[in-house]
């Protein structure tokens, strides 16, 4: 395994937890926007937000590839489910912070508005669960084309 990733899920110094990070902080600042702006009820907007996790995971992805000799799928993959577990937790860790300042910047999420903390764990628990899959089916996608280029330069 390489040096940018451990095989802790939470690691500084791994590669995935830079970018789950970074990918985290960039989804909570478009969420906090659409909230604060009153777009928090346009589904079809806040689905942008998943480009803001997107671009982290092709990053990643092309970094770690560069520092693995060899197939990066299985590696790969796992990369990209920490790296997205990372931004969802982080997404989570916001919302719960913007809950306690105040609840009507808190996330929203299927127009529900949370107003009380059972109500925003509901909200926190599926932006998480979204995060992890979207990110997921983001890093398959993206280790189909690495996989593919890999396997041309080998020829």
């Amino acid at each position: 395994m390489s040096n940018l990733e451990k095989s802790e899920i939470i690691n500084p110094k791994n590669i995935s937890t830079q970018y789950g990070i970074t990918a985290g902080l960039l989804m909570a600042s478009f969420l906090f926007a659409m909230q604060i702006t009153g777009n928090d009820f346009r589904p079809f907007i806040k689905l942008l937000k998943y480009l803001l996790l997107g671009v982290p995971i092709v990053l990643a992805l092309i970094a770690y590839k560069e520092t693995v000799k060899g197939d990066i799928f299985i590696n790969g993959i796992s990369l990209g489910a920490k790296l997205a577990f990372v931004a969802g937790l982080s997404l989570v860790v916001i919302n719960f912070l913007l809950f306690m300042i105040n609840p009507d910047i808190a996330f929203s999420k299927y127009g529900l508005e949370p107003v009380n903390m059972m109500q925003n764990l509901t909200v926190s628990a599926i932006i998480l669960a979204e995060t992890f899959v979207f990110g997921n089916l983001i890093a398959f996608v993206t280790l189909q084309y690495l996989k593919g280029s890999y396997n041309k330069g080998k020829v």
